[in-house]
């Protein structure tokens, strides 16, 4: 699997200016990346995203339900309905980071989310949507994955954050099956309908290449350019991330280190990125141990076979293997994103 990012920093920057130019209240700098999937399993993630559809502040809560200052979300949003879903981005005080997902809103409210915490209340917001199967891979297979069914076709494997993954293929239908006619268009794992299934960005994505042949997959969209909280599964969990952020953030920019359980491969939580298909890269922190034998450790990010892995890049998706408990760890960008 050969991941190729496009966009540069400098085409950021001049998306920057248009946007401005535009005059678009909410409109992040944009681009387009290019991932390259060989067969086998590749890992990927979305690195650019929905542009911000409305922003605004948080409000009291009520059960499931929580305020906004907006007085009618369906105004910016549409009428929400059974294919809706939202990300709601907290971007300050002691939440700054933190990714609520949305299915249903009403009025000036969003409605339907469990576990809502009081302290939200005040806080700073913006909404984006989640993009869809269709929005992501065309809703006529216009990227070209092989069709067929869940054993022949290309299979999209989709992180469900519970530790599994949910299946998605597209089927060029067949009117005379029997009992039931296929039609065509993007399936789950059990025939149905999946083209407007929408998928959370923090998502990872794995891509089942069955065909024996490279495919290159363009995505575009606005940059993401604040950290986001990664809401990781503890107990040696497997946690399946998206990139988030299309160029240049690294191990050592990432932060990641403030809340991972420093350590060796052994006992450390170990960050896995991809190197091809079906082969990985693993890095830990390291704490500082003058005295190890026979080499002194540094403190910092290693690779492997404990060599300095600061300067890494974040691939487009990653794995984070969490032996201690659950915790929500920052995710930050380089710095060059502040300025974007």
């Amino acid at each position: 699997m050969k991941i190729t990012t496009i966009t540069t920093m400098a085409a950021l920057l001049m998306g920057a200016a248009s946007a401005v130019a535009q005059d678009t209240a909410y409109t992040k700098p944009a681009g387009f990346v290019t991932h390259t999937v060989s067969p086998g399993l590749n890992m990927l993630g979305l690195t650019l995203h929905e542009p911000i559809a409305v922003a605004g502040v948080l409000g009291s809560l009520s059960g499931d339900d929580i305020a906004t200052n907006i007085s009618d979300l369906s105004a910016s949003l549409g009428d929400s309905d059974s294919d809706s879903k939202v990300i709601i981005e907290i971007t300050d005080g002691d939440n700054d980071g933190l990714i609520i997902e949305a299915t249903s809103w009403s009025g000036s409210s969003f409605t339907n989310i469990p576990g809502l915490d009081a302290s939200l209340e005040g806080d700073s917001f913006q909404v984006r949507w989640a993009p869809s199967i269709s929005d992501l891979f065309g809703s006529d297979n216009s990227k070209g994955f092989k069709a067929g069914d869940l054993q022949t076709a290309d299979v999209i494997w989709i992180s469900n954050g519970t530790g599994g993954f949910d299946k998605y293929y597209y089927s060029e239908g067949d009117p005379g099956a029997f009992p039931v006619p296929v039609t065509a268009g993007w399936k789950n794992s059990v025939g149905g309908d999946a083209a407007n299934t929408r998928i959370n960005y923090m998502d990872g994505i794995f891509i089942q290449r069955r065909e024996n042949s490279d495919l290159d997959l363009v995505f575009t969209g606005a940059v993401k350019t604040t950290k986001t909280l990664l809401d990781l599964r503890g107990g040696g969990a497997y946690n399946y991330y998206s990139g988030i952020f299309p160029a240049s953030t690294t191990l050592s920019d990432s932060n990641l280190q403030a809340v991972l359980t420093h350590g060796d491969l052994t006992n450390g939580d170990v960050v896995w990125m991809p190197s091809d298909v079906g082969a990985w890269n693993k890095f830990t922190y390291r704490d500082e141990d003058p005295a190890a034998f026979p080499v002194p450790v540094t403190e910092g990010w290693k690779d492997s076979v404990g060599g300095d892995a600061s300067d890494v890049e974040m691939t487009s998706g990653f794995i984070i293997q969490r032996r201690g408990a659950a915790v929500n760890a920052p995710y930050e960008p380089n710095d060059l994103y502040d300025n974007l």
